[in-house]
């Protein structure tokens, strides 16, 4: 049986249809070319065409102005920083031994004072306890000898009353003996009066006596009568009267002379005993000073025992106090090095704390900088999302060799532990004093590639007319004359600008500078318009037109690009 042949296809009409096709194409294609208006496309051409490499036409580039105006700001640096605790603590143990409890752990707060763990060390409570005894004893043994002082400073008193009063019995017999030496005095000058008027007397009698005889021998003669005779017998004997009279007053002026004088005699012995007596009792003082003396000394022997003994105590007792190990400060526990059973020795770590209540965040800052930041200056401190302000506390004096960078540091409060030490955070800070000048916004500052800075201002077109050869589908292409497009090979058209400004370049000297505004020193005056937006293509004399400007560009394009064929076509 012979195989079926498979049943075969006539193509001839199949192709005859392409070749159709085929010629209905290149006629359209023909018919549409030759017929279309100057820079008008084929669908090929347009869906072909790159929209995002449409640009405005050169002439009207849309820009953002602002008019500059005088203003000052101060620069702010932000720069990343690092977190670092307050301070750390290490807990050491003082004394030798075993650890017998540990009770914190790592993440625990704790607090000024705190125990954090107890060494086993029993033998330095018991040579404390017995410190504390021997200090006891002599602190009583000083009580004793205070007590004696005292009953010796009493006794002392005592003698200095006896002192006193024999010193006032002194004073008494003094002032009776000068007294009586006084009476004394006056009565031998009395009794010397009166042995002066007995002499006196005596004279008076002889001379009476005397004349008496003569008168007798007159009588006798008969040359004077009897009774001048009698006269003369009267007188002798009034004479006579007054020298016995003279004689007895005498007599008793020697008795109160003698008498006086042994007033005197009597004071005397009075003086010497008083005198006796009083330093009888000066001796005894001074005995007993002697005595107070010895027994201070005692005391201050003692004194110093005991002070020496409890200093020993106290040492003692601080050693025993050793083997509680306790927190210096309000921190959290970052690592236990150590555990319960281990030995240790003075000066090996137990725990490691930090202080977190409060933290140190500082900064790397470039040294051209130094001298600007300083001190009490405000900063912001950015972790997480989340901002905390404060003040640089510490500008530290010295840069690193390596990096020409400074160090500056700034304590905050962090009750609430966002600042957790070792995070890296983000600082901002005054850089420099507020400046004065023209502000401007920072887009508006350009960079030369030599480093210098310059803005585009916007400057008044002098004429307007005819400027290049552009294409209706690629305005960006730019030629003095007609030609074709080297990209789309579409006919040249003439462009007329009608922009009214064009952007000129001026050089400026910057100051301070801010997240939003740079302060020009020197450049600008008050009234300039400056771009700020759209800057990207401009070169010196770009035509301009200013308009609306948002955060993703111009809000609206220029109206009409000034080309014969205009954008309308498109």
């Amino acid at each position: 049986m012979e195989p079926t042949r498979p049943k075969q296809t006539n193509r001839i009409p199949l192709v005859i249809s392409l070749v159709a096709l085929l010629a209905v194409f290149l006629v359209v294609r023909w018919v549409v070319i030759s017929n279309r208006p100057d820079g008008a496309m084929t669908p090929i051409e347009a869906q072909a065409m790159d929209m995002t490499a449409m640009k405005p036409p050169p002439g009207v580039f849309p820009v953002g102005v602002e008019t500059v105006q005088a203003g000052s700001a101060a620069t702010m640096l932000s720069v990343p920083g690092s977190v670092v605790a307050f301070s750390d603590e290490d807990v050491v143990a003082r004394v030798p031994g075993r650890v017998a409890k540990v009770l914190v752990y790592p993440g625990d707060r704790v607090k000024a004072g705190q125990l954090l763990a107890v060494l086993d060390a029993d033998e330095l409570a018991l040579q404390a306890a017995a410190a504390r005894l021997q200090g006891a004893a002599g602190r009583s043994r000083v009580v004793v000898a205070e007590r004696e002082i005292g009953r010796l400073s009493a006794e002392r008193d005592a003698a200095a009353a006896d002192v006193a009063a024999h010193a006032a019995h002194e004073r008494e017999a003094r002032a009776a003996r000068t007294a009586a030496a006084a009476e004394a005095a006056g009565a031998k000058e009395a009794w010397n009066a009166k042995a002066a008027l007995i002499d006196d007397r005596r004279a008076s009698l002889d001379y009476a006596q005397k004349n008496l005889a003569r008168e007798k021998s007159l009588l006798d003669a008969g040359a004077i009568s009897r009774d001048e005779y009698e006269q003369a017998v009267e007188t002798r004997d009034r004479a006579a009267a007054q020298l016995r009279a003279a004689e007895a007053e005498s007599e008793t002026a020697k008795r109160a002379a003698d008498a006086a004088q042994s007033r005197v005699l009597v004071a005397d012995s009075t003086i010497a005993v008083a005198i006796g007596e009083h330093t009888a009792a000066r001796m005894r003082i001074q005995a007993i000073d002697h005595v107070i003396n010895k027994a201070r000394a005692e005391v201050a022997a003692a004194i110093a025992e005991a002070s020496a003994i409890t200093s020993a105590a106290g040492s003692s007792s601080v050693l025993a106090g050793y083997r509680n190990l306790r927190a210096l400060d309000s921190a959290v526990v970052s690592e236990r090095v150590v555990s319960p059973g281990s030995l240790v020795q003075p000066g090996q770590t137990v725990l490691k704390l930090k202080v977190m209540n409060k933290v140190r965040v500082q900064a790397k800052v470039p040294g051209r900088y130094a001298g600007e930041i300083r001190e009490g200056s405000p900063v912001v401190i950015t972790v997480g999302g989340k901002t905390r302000t404060g003040r640089i506390s510490s500008v530290f004096p010295v840069q690193d060799s390596m990096t020409r960078t400074f160090t500056v540091e700034a304590i905050l409060g962090n009750s609430d532990s966002l600042l957790q030490p070792g995070a890296f955070v983000n600082m901002e800070m005054q850089a420099s004093g507020p400046r004065e000048g023209m502000a401007v916004r920072n887009e508006a500052i350009q960079t030369d590639a030599a480093g210098n800075n310059f803005v585009w201002a916007l400057k008044e077109r002098e004429s307007i007319g005819e400027t290049d050869w552009t294409c209706t589908m690629h305005p960006e292409i730019s030629e003095k004359g007609p030609g074709i497009c080297p990209i789309c090979k579409m006919d040249l058209t003439p462009r007329e600008s009608t922009a009214k400004f064009i952007a000129v370049r001026k050089p400026v000297v910057t100051g301070a500078r801010n997240a939003s505004t740079t302060i020009v020193v020197s450049g600008l005056q008050s009234g300039d318009q400056v771009i700020f937006g759209g800057t990207e293509e401009l070169t010196e004399g770009s035509p301009v037109a200013p308009v609306a400007w948002g955060e993703s560009g111009p809000a609206e394009l220029p109206t009409g690009s000034g080309s014969s064929g205009g954008h309308d076509g498109h």
